[in-house]
C-alpha cells in the first residue's frame, strides 16, 4: 500500500468510510494515513454522502479554496447528532437580582398561579463574539415587566416595569435588533401593547379551562433605544389601526437596507410628505408585519421615527397611561407639561397589503441582498408567495407542487446548508453566498397528513430586481378602471415607476406570472417528510442539520433533516416556542417559564 499514490487512496477511502468516526480512527493508523485523513476533500465527500439532498449544489471549493473548514464542521454535526439522544432541559425563571444564572442551575420559580411568560423570547447576539442581549416579557397578575439579560451569562441588565390601563391587556417584546447608522451601531427594541381576544380550541395559561387561548390584537407599538448601561429611551408610541395580529418586526435605515438613493426613491413613492423629515444620520424605519383579523389578510405597517428622541412621547415605563377608546390612543393619566421637541414626530407612514387568507409569514432579514423580501403562505393557493414588502407587490412564488395542494402551511423557517462564518454575511457578495445553499423549510398539515418540505432557494440570490427603473414604458396603457383599481390596491401607484406599474398590472390581470423575477423552479424541492398524523406538532426550529419539533402533548422531537429519522426525544411539558441561539443552545418558551439546554458538547 505504501506504493499507492495518495489520489488512489483518497478514492478508496471515499467508498469505504461510512462516518466521521471511521475517518478519525483512520488517522491514527500511521503518519501517511493521518495526512490523508485530514484531506479537506474527504470530509466534504463525507458531508455529501451523509446529506445528499440537503447538500444539493454545494461545492467543495470557491475561488480555488475550500468553502469552509470541512473537517471541523462535519465533526460538529456528528457531535450534535450524537448528543440529540442525551438532551437535558433545565427549567429556569430569570433572576430578578443581578446574579449569574449558572449552567443548569435551578432558580426558584415565581408563583405559578400568577406568572406568565409573555411569548416571544427575543435576542440580539453578535455572530462573532456570541455575546449580546436576550429579552422576554413577564406578566405577574396586573404587573407588566420586560426582562433584559446578558448572553451567555444570563445576568440581569434591566427590569423594565410598564404601567397602563386596562391592566388585563398584554405587553410583549416583539423584537430587539442592532442597526447601523453611518459609523455607529444602535440597539433598538419594540414593545406591543395588545388587547386579548379569546380563540376557541386552544389553552389559556391563566385560565383553568382547556377550551380557550388568547391572541393579542395590537393597540399600540412602543419603540425604544437600549443604551449600553441598560437605560432606555422611548422613541415612538404609535397606535395601530384595525384588528392587527402582528407576527414580527424589522428595523432598518439608509445604511443597512440598501444605498441612500434607493431609500429616498422608495420614500418618495410611498410617503412623499415625510421625505423632508428624513435625515440619514438619525431617521430609522420599522416594519411590523402580520395579519388583519378576521379575514387574515397580510399586512405590513411601516413606521418612521427619529433617534434624537422627543420628550413629549408617552412612555409607560415612566408614567401611567390609559387607553382612550374614542381617539384610539393612550393618554397620560396625570397630565404634565412637556417640552416641545424640534425633531420630527414618529408616525405610521404606510400600510402595505401582503396577500390574503395568510397562514404564515417569514421575512428574509439576512442576507442583506434579500431583506426586501417576505415569503407568505396562505390557505388557498398551491404556492408560497414572495412579496417585495416595500411596495406590497408579488414578485415571485415557490411552488408547493400538486402532491400537497391540500396541506395548509402554518410555519416557515430558512437556513443555510453550509453556515456562513461570523459576520462575513454582511460583506459577502450574492454570488459567494449562493455557494452556501439557502434553504426554506415549511410545515403544513391537514387531518390526514403532516408534512415538512424543504426547498433550495439559493437562486433568489442571483436575481436582478430593479423596481426603481423608470426607463421602460408600459406594454399597454391601463384603462380608467385599471387605474382606479391600482390606486386602491397600491398607495404609490401615481408615483410608481413603470417597472412597478407593469408588474402590478400583470399580477392584477393574472398574466405573465411565470415571468416574475423571484419565481423558484418546481425542481427546487429537495426533501419531503411525512410524519405520523396522530401526533400534533405546534412549533419547530432548525439548527444546521437537525429539526427540533414540539408536540401538543409536550414532547420535543429531534429529527435528522436528511432522513426524517427521529434521533432524539424528550418530554418537556407543554411548550409554546423553540429558539436556537448560536447553533449551540436551545431555549423553549413554556407556560410557566423557560427551559434551556446545550445542543452539543465540546
Amino acid at each position: 500500500m505504501e506504493y499507492l499514490p495518495d489520489e488512489l487512496l483518497i478514492t478508496i477511502f471515499q467508498y469505504t468510510i461510512e462516518n466521521v468516526y471511521h475517518l478519525l480512527k483512520l488517522q491514527t493508523v500511521c503518519q501517511r494515513f493521518y495526512r490523508i485523513a485530514n484531506n479537506s476533500y474527504l470530509w466534504y465527500w463525507l458531508y455529501r454522502t451523509a446529506y445528499p439532498s440537503w447538500s444539493t449544489r454545494i461545492s467543495y471549493m470557491i475561488k480555488k479554496r475550500p468553502l469552509i473548514d470541512w473537517k471541523s464542521y462535519i465533526i460538529r454535526l456528528a457531535k450534535k447528532k450524537s448528543y440529540a439522544s442525551h438532551l437535558e432541559l433545565t427549567p429556569f425563571t430569570p433572576s430578578t437580582t443581578k446574579k449569574r444564572l449558572r449552567e443548569y442551575e435551578n432558580i426558584e420559580m415565581l408563583d405559578e398561579k400568577t406568572l406568565r411568560i409573555q411569548e416571544p423570547f427575543v435576542y440580539d447576539i453578535d455572530p462573532v463574539t456570541h455575546t449580546g442581549i436576550v429579552a422576554m416579557g413577564n406578566q405577574q397578575s396586573s404587573e407588566h415587566k420586560i426582562l433584559f439579560l446578558k448572553y451567555p451569562s444570563y445576568e440581569l441588565v434591566r427590569e423594565m416595569n410598564l404601567k397602563f390601563s386596562p391592566s388585563d391587556w398584554s405587553c410583549q417584546i416583539l423584537g430587539i435588533q442592532t442597526i447601523r447608522l453611518n459609523e455607529r451601531k444602535v440597539q433598538l427594541f419594540a414593545l406591543v401593547i395588545g388587547m386579548p381576544v379569546p380563540v376557541r380550541g386552544f389553552v389559556d395559561p391563566l385560565q383553568d379551562g382547556d377550551d380557550y387561548d388568547r391572541i393579542n390584537k395590537w393597540r399600540a407599538v412602543l419603540i425604544y433605544h437600549l443604551m449600553e448601561d441598560g437605560t432606555t429611551e422611548c422613541l415612538a408610541n404609535i397606535p395601530i389601526p384595525d384588528a392587527f395580529l402582528g407576527r414580527g418586526i424589522y428595523f432598518f435605515s439608509s445604511f443597512n437596507n440598501g444605498n441612500t438613493e434607493n431609500v429616498m426613491d422608495w420614500l418618495q413613492m410611498i410617503s412623499p410628505d415625510t421625505v423632508e423629515q428624513h435625515d440619514p444620520h438619525s431617521t430609522v424605519f420599522m416594519l411590523a408585519f402580520g395579519v388583519n383579523s378576521p379575514l387574515y389578510s397580510g399586512c405590513g405597517h411601516i413606521i418612521q421615527f427619529d433617534l434624537r428622541g422627543d420628550p413629549s412621547i408617552l412612555d409607560p415605563s415612566e408614567t401611567h397611561l390609559s387607553w382612550d377608546e374614542v381617539n384610539q390612543s393612550f393618554y397620560r393619566t396625570n397630565p404634565i407639561n412637556t417640552i416641545k421637541a424640534d425633531t420630527p414626530h414618529a408616525k405610521l407612514i404606510s400600510s402595505i397589503r401582503l396577500g390574503s387568507h395568510v397562514s404564515c409569514m417569514i421575512h428574509f432579514r439576512h442576507p442583506p441582498q434579500l431583506n426586501h423580501l417576505m415569503c407568505v403562505g396562505s390557505l388557498s393557493p398551491s404556492e408560497l408567495t414572495i412579496y417585495d414588502w416595500r411596495f406590497g407587490i408579488k414578485v415571485g412564488s415557490i411552488p408547493r407542487t400538486t402532491i400537497d395542494n391540500d396541506t395548509q402551511p402554518w410555519g416557515c423557517e430558512y437556513s443555510w446548508s453550509v453556515p456562513v462564518e461570523g459576520n462575513k454575511m454582511e460583506t459577502m457578495t450574492a454570488d459567494e453566498l449562493w455557494f452556501h445553499g439557502l434553504r426554506l423549510i415549511a410545515v403544513g398539515d391537514r387531518e390526514d397528513k403532516f408534512e415538512i418540505k424543504i426547498w433550495d432557494i439559493s437562486d433568489l440570490l442571483n436575481i436582478s430586481w430593479t423596481p426603481f427603473n423608470n426607463s421602460a414604458s408600459l406594454r399597454v396603457e391601463p384603462s380608467e378602471e385599471d387605474v382606479i383599481d391600482m390606486s386602491r390596491l397600491y398607495s404609490w401607484w401615481v408615483r410608481g415607476t413603470t417597472q412597478l406599474k407593469q408588474m402590478a398590472l400583470d399580477n392584477f390581470n393574472a398574466i405573465h406570472t411565470d415571468r416574475l423575477p423571484y419565481n423558484i423552479s418546481p425542481n427546487s424541492v429537495l426533501i419531503v417528510h411525512t410524519l405520523d398524523t396522530q401526533v400534533k406538532y405546534t412549533a419547530y426550529n432548525i439548527s444546521q442539520t437537525s429539526l427540533y419539533l414540539l408536540t401538543h402533548d409536550g414532547d420535543l422531537a429531534v429529527m435528522d433533516v436528511e432522513s426524517g429519522q427521529i434521533i432524539g426525544r424528550l418530554n418537556i411539558g407543554i411548550g409554546i416556542d423553540i429558539n436556537v441561539l448560536c447553533d449551540n443552545e436551545m431555549v423553549i418558551t413554556q407556560r410557566k417559564g423557560l427551559s434551556r439546554c446545550l445542543l452539543t458538547y465540546e
